[in-house]
Order: C-alpha cells, then structure tokens, then sequence
C-alpha cells in the first residue's frame, strides 16, 4: 500500500505555558536548570525521559502517522520518575504526540490555490480537542523553492465531565505555513503560532 516502516526520535522538548492554577511553567530539556517550582521540575524530568527514545511508527504515503509503538523502556522510566508524574505523560499521550508531529497532504496533485482539510484529535485532562486545519498551496517559495502551504487551524474542545476544572474555549487564532520538499518527499519545515482565549 505504501506505507512506510519509520523510527522516529525527538532531541529537544521547550515548553512555556502562562496561566491559572500553575502560573508560569517552562522548561528546556537541554537545560540542567533546578525551578522553584516543584511541578515545573516533575515535568522536565519526565520529558527528558523522552529524549533520545526511539519510536516506532508507521507512515502513510500521505505523511499520517498510524501504529505508534512506545518504547517499553520509556513507559518503565516514566513510571519511575518522581511522585505526582503519572498524569503528565501516558502511553496514550505519547502516541498522540508522534501522531500529532506529521502533516497530512492530499491525496492527488493539487494547483496553486487549491484546499484541503488536515483534522487532528488530541485527547487532554480537560477534555478532548479536535483541530481542523484549511491547508491550501501557496505555490512556490521564492527565497527556497520549496512548496508553501498555508496551513489555518479551527479548534474545538468537548469538555470532560471528570475533569478537576471546567474549560471553554472563547477563541482562537492561529495561522501556520508548511514547507514541503518535493525532490526530498517530505516535509522540510513547518511553524504555526496559534492564540487560544480560554477560561
């Protein structure tokens, strides 16, 4: 069918997250850096379990990633790490997370100013949310000759009814572009900022 048989690694994790109930929480798994933050550093730590860890999925000729295998070692160490870790990374989670890194393209050639939709599910304490992203080729990129694909993302979240905290999403703003190598076949680059208004 051609699919692919891919092993997949990621080297460096940044986060920073402003907001209620934890305030400020970012880290660098580069960084040996201690917080004052008891739950900023449970986080690193898991997170740099991460690192180095291989995956393997599987890849459809359109870039989504299926099969996700997480490495047992990586779900051990995990589990080991300090108290009140459990909940910040799962197995579920972590497939999420492989399958999430991919974009999807189309099935057939497409023109410059063509469309089509990339839908995403990411499954969250708070509840689940389910991206839908208009992707449309832009054409030729000057300065690299690669593809650009302008990718607008329209978000939604269903509340979980167990969740500790009740969430709504207000708003949200967001676009991204795509760069696809087609000589190479694959992605060279991708970038989205992406606002969400929450309470």
């Amino acid at each position: 069918a051609g699919d692919a048989a891919v092993s997949q690694s990621i080297d460096r994790v940044q986060m920073k997250m402003e907001g209620p109930p934890l305030g400020t929480i970012q880290f660098d798994t580069n960084s040996t850096e201690v917080s004052t933050n008891p739950g900023v550093n449970i986080m690193a730590d898991v997170f740099r379990k991460i690192i180095g860890q291989e995956f393997r999925v599987t890849m459809k000729s359109t870039g989504k990633v299926e099969n996700v295998e997480v490495p047992a070692t990586l779900l051990q160490a995990i589990k080991e790490t300090a108290a009140g870790a459990a909940g910040v990374l799962t197995e579920d989670m972590l497939k999420q997370m492989m399958e999430q890194s991919s974009v999807v393209l189309p099935t057939a050639p497409v023109t410059q100013g063509q469309s089509w939709e990339s839908t995403q599910e990411v499954l969250l304490p708070i509840g689940l949310m389910k991206v839908k992203s208009q992707m449309t080729f832009e054409g030729r990129d000057s300065a690299t000759g690669l593809a650009k694909i302008a990718m607008k993302p329209s978000i939604t979240v269903t509340p979980n009814e167990n969740a500790p905290q009740k969430l709504t999403l207000k708003k949200t703003d967001g676009l991204g572009y795509v760069f696809f190598d087609s000589a190479k076949g694959r992605i060279s680059r991708s970038e989205l900022d992406l606002t969400l208004h929450m309470q």
